[in-house]
């Protein structure tokens, strides 16, 4: 089973975002940004979490163990269905643990009802 890490990019005395990363057995290292963020400072490599002395970084780790947890429950599941796992399963999977809807194109059904209501027009009243 691959372990689930974090970590960040960045010296910068700024936030700066925090990466998801694993290693599936016999694939290279896939990661991905996680949505969360984190002044340098308030990081610890060692323990690839933030340094919890206020409530917010509390919270920040508790999201981290949130995000772990539901990563590694995925993980197994799609392991097991034969999904192939890669920087776009994480992706997709930490926008669905942060609830973002992905972005569709919608335009091929905007020119199919176009289509339909030209059609439509063109046959006057019809019944279907």
């Amino acid at each position: 089973m691959a372990t689930i890490n974090y970590r960040i990019k960045s010296k910068e005395n700024k936030e700066v975002s925090i990466y998801a990363y694993f290693r599936p057995s016999g694939s290279s290292v896939i990661s991905t940004k996680t949505g969360y963020t984190v002044n340098p400072k308030n990081w610890s490599k060692s323990k690839k979490r933030a340094k919890a002395s206020d409530p917010h970084l509390q919270n920040l780790n508790i999201s981290l163990d949130n995000l772990v947890t539901f990563l590694s429950q995925s993980l197994n599941f799609d392991n097991q269905q034969g999904v192939e796992i890669d920087n776009k399963w994480i992706k997709k999977k930490v926008d669905e643990f942060n609830n973002k809807v992905p972005v569709s194109d919608n335009s091929y059904l905007l020119n199919f009802l176009r289509s339909f209501n030209r059609t439509v027009k063109s046959y006057g009243n019809i019944c279907i």
